[in-house]
């Protein structure tokens, strides 16, 4: 699964609209996994301080006397920003209402509020653009240094008479790693498959490629430079996907890619897997 040109989830995403439907883990051992410690898990959000930051930040002050009532409904308390705002239409787009001219609105207004979603065109790259209805989602990847940042995106949302009326901002401002990886891509697959039953004669193991893996902690995040290593089984419909820090060679995560799905009805939207250890992740929704 590569991240650059799609965003980026762990294990299946799916749309349901109007359907009964359960994505759960497999049943089957699972012990090859390796979890993100506990303590590293995305921290749980505190009302009194998302209140707080809504309060204190003099960006959105400023973006609510220039275009009226909006609001932020949920903050990233380590990283200050917007991760779901909404509010009175903004006109962003002048004349034809195309993907091309939504894109280019939706990169104007993020260097426009730079201060506000805390990042710029200069580290952002256009991974997606869809239209639903009558809304285009706009989706950009933060990168550094060329390198994508794990699920680290801002998102736009324009309707067909091209006003914006919400986005988010989950980015990393503060992101810094050594851009040179200390081991190779055979270091990092050998790594990968450490501790699972893997027969090199049929099974393979594939480099995707460079991914920043932020890890939150009590106060803040740690950055580490991931090699993605895709791992598959010969005869058997799955794998495992294992991000493998470049400095050393430690497998940071490993999860299976087998989940199990049942549902009824028909798909049409995200759905986020209860064990995913970043639940904010999204991917190019798909018919099931």
């Amino acid at each position: 699964m590569t991240l650059r040109g799609a965003l980026m989830c762990g294990g299946l995403c799916v749309v349901a609209a109007g359907a009964a439907m359960a994505v759960t883990a497999p049943a089957g051992d699972r012990s090859a996994d390796i979890a993100l410690p506990t303590n590293q898990l995305s921290p749980p959000v505190n009302s009194d301080v998302q209140r707080q930051m809504s309060a204190d930040s003099q960006d959105l002050a400023q973006f609510k006397d220039r275009h009226g009532l909006w609001h932020v409904g949920l903050w990233n308390e380590l990283t200050g920003t917007p991760v779901r705002a909404f509010g009175e239409p903004v006109q962003v787009v002048q004349g034809a209402v195309t993907e091309q001219t939504v894109a280019a609105a939706a990169e104007r207004f993020i260097d426009a509020n730079r201060d506000m979603f805390r990042i710029g065109m200069d580290e952002l790259e256009l991974v997606q653009i869809r239209l639903r209805r009558d809304t285009y989602y706009v989706f950009f990847q933060q990168v550094y240094n060329g390198t994508p940042v794990y699920n680290s995106v801002v998102n736009v949302k324009i309707d067909t008479q091209g006003r914006l009326f919400a986005f988010g901002s989950e980015v990393h401002p503060e992101v810094a790693v050594h851009p040179w990886p200390a081991i190779s891509e055979a270091q990092a697959e050998m790594s990968a498959i450490n501790g699972l039953t893997f027969d090199a004669g049929t099974d393979q193991t594939r480099t995707e490629g460079m991914v920043v893996m932020p890890v939150p902690w009590e106060d803040g995040y740690g950055y580490f430079l991931t090699y993605e290593v895709d791992v598959a089984f010969a005869g058997e419909g799955t794998g495992y996907v294992a991000y493998v820090n470049a400095a050393d060679g430690e497998i940071l995560w490993r999860y299976s890619k087998e989940f199990h799905i049942n549902f009824t009805g028909n798909t049409d939207g995200p759905v986020v897997l209860d064990d995913d250890p970043f639940p904010a992740r999204l991917k190019e929704a798909g018919a099931v």
